[in-house]
């Protein structure tokens, strides 16, 4: 199996006949390089979301209930005629909301422009796959018009692959 290739979901048994651009097709679906790039960008497009929420303010609720008895005694009230000293059970039902925000974070700026940067590296590493895909195309399609080697639509994609081979 070639390098960066994945095993393909049905195997064909026996003989196969591929023309040039089924053979290249079959190179361009079933090539784990392309799968990994698209990995790499989902996983960076996530990076980012989360370094973005770590400029927003933080919110949480609370919301509680409980039964208690108060020992007024405890509280230094004590002595007053028929009132027990104990008094109770009864219901105390709290709920709030907190905010917190950050005046400046110099951390999660940074964090969030380096998120940034590794996204777009990520989509161009995935651009240069659609680059290559559509050079590849033109490949086949100057071969079945069988193009002269200095036609200028055949040099154009030799230039494409060679700035691609150098990148």
């Amino acid at each position: 199996q070639a390098p960066g290739a994945r095993p393909a979901a049905t195997t064909p048994t026996g003989e196969l006949a591929l023309t040039l651009s089924d053979a290249v097709a079959r190179a361009l679906t079933q090539n784990l390089s392309l799968v990994l790039e698209e990995q790499r960008t989902r996983t960076a497009d996530a990076g980012a979301l989360k370094a973005r929420s770590d400029l927003l303010p933080t919110v949480t609720g609370r919301i509680g209930e409980v039964r208690q008895r108060v020992n007024l005694s405890a509280f230094g009230f004590s002595g007053f005629p028929g009132v027990p000293s104990v008094v109770g059970p009864f219901n105390v039902f709290d709920a709030g909301v907190y905010v917190v925000q950050p005046v400046f974070d110099l951390k999660a700026l940074y964090g969030s422009r380096a998120a940034s940067a590794a996204q777009r590296a990520a989509q161009h590493g995935l651009e240069r796959w659609d680059e290559a895909t559509a050079t590849y195309g033109e490949v086949l399609a100057a071969r079945r018009k069988q193009l002269p080697h200095d036609h200028p639509s055949t040099l154009r994609v030799l230039s494409n692959l060679g700035e691609l081979a150098r990148q």
